[in-house]
């Protein structure tokens, strides 16, 4: 084999290896996959299959350029909430990302839905609270007076 041949054999069976390697590594996640996630965590976010669910909702919005979702701690209070255990946090935590990237992929649009979020926050607390009548998160009740009243969204918009 002549030598600029051999090297372009080396050059291709580079660039394949690197494109299977890529491809291997990253799996790109359909919307319809996620949609099924996330309706998954909303029929039960204390079932088994919703923490794997809710981690591939954030692995999607992580590395997907469909959804933009920003957390801050106006929007998701219990990110350092340290008094609750985590079994009651984790679970309101990943439903504002559940409700950010639902309204989003259902709507087509690309862009921050903190409404979304918080008002699947106070849903996913209402079924927390089926299970545990007795559980009281201020931050979240606070959510639930906010959308009471029809000031929710604009508390949410605001930095």
């Amino acid at each position: 084999m002549f030598p600029r041949m051999k090297l372009l054999v080396h050059i291709l069976a580079i660039s394949a290896a690197i494109t299977l390697t890529s491809l291997v590594a990253a799996p790109v996640i359909s919307k319809e996959t996620v949609l099924n996630a996330i309706a998954t965590f909303r029929a039960d976010p204390t079932s088994p299959a919703a923490q794997p669910a809710a981690r591939l909702v954030k692995e999607f919005a992580e590395n997907s350029g469909d959804v933009r979702v920003t957390i801050t701690k106006k929007a998701v209070p219990l990110i350092s909430h340290h008094e609750l255990p985590i079994s009651q946090t984790h679970p309101l935590t990943q439903a504002f990302l559940i409700g950010n990237v639902r309204s989003q992929l259902l709507h087509n649009r690309i862009g921050d839905d903190c409404y979304a979020g918080g008002r699947q926050v106070i849903e996913t607390y209402r079924q927390l609270q089926k299970k545990n009548p007795r559980l009281r998160i201020n931050e979240i009740e606070k959510f639930v007076e906010l959308e009471k009243a029809g000031k929710l969204k604009a508390y949410l918009s605001t930095p």
